[in-house]
């Protein structure tokens, strides 16, 4: 059997919902070929997403050995951390990929996440303001900038970061998730009484 066509295999198995055939053909392809790093990253992402973060956490140390400074390892492994809890060991490897590429957006978006939910609000948005410095409609950067800003009640900035998202992308996931966020936030500011009276709905 070829390696590369078991991981196109396992792939295509992922994407049709078959996740334990997909999880056999890419762990043959590995088997196969232990030094194949993209067929253990595409099993490493499979785990994550089969909520199995300590295997692919394995997966992605694996394929670190191999290359060490491969990003899409480095940020499969600061993944799989987070997911598995240690947003310490998460913040590190995202440490280590950002001193390589310091504008890689994916792990910037990633750090400022796992950064807030460790309550670092300043250290999160200074983040995601990196990642609009370079890309003023980046959707996700907008969109965890409006999450810093409902935490702290700032419901006025909080609803334009939002509406920054849905105008960046109208159709996407998180543009739905913000249209949510700016009935919730316009209803928040109303019980708290923030001095946001003319924020009015989109």
């Amino acid at each position: 059997a070829d390696p590369a066509a078991l991981r196109s295999l396992g792939r295509a198995e992922a994407l049709a919902g078959r996740a334990a055939d997909a999880e056999a053909a890419l762990r043959e392809a590995v088997r196969l070929d232990p030094d194949f790093v993209g067929a253990r990253l595409e099993l490493g992402r499979l785990l994550l997403e089969t909520a199995r973060p300590a295997e692919a956490a394995d997966e992605a140390r694996a394929a670190l050995e191999i290359l060490p400074t491969y990003p899409e390892a480095q940020l499969l492994l600061a993944r799989a951390e987070w997911r598995s809890g240690r947003s310490r060991d998460a913040v590190a490897a995202l440490v280590e990929l950002l001193a390589d590429d310091p504008y890689h957006f994916d792990a910037l978006i990633l750090l400022g996440r796992v950064l807030l939910d460790e309550g670092r609000r300043d250290d999160a948005r200074q983040a995601f303001r990196r990642v609009l410095r370079f890309d003023p409609r980046h959707a996700a950067a907008s969109f965890y900038l409006g999450v810093v800003a409902g935490e702290e009640r700032r419901f006025r900035d909080a609803i334009d970061h939002w509406r920054d998202t849905i105008d960046a992308d109208p159709e996407g996931e998180l543009a739905a998730r913000a249209r949510e966020n700016v009935s919730t936030a316009l209803e928040f500011a109303r019980i708290f009484r923030t001095g946001d009276a003319a924020l009015q709905p989109a």
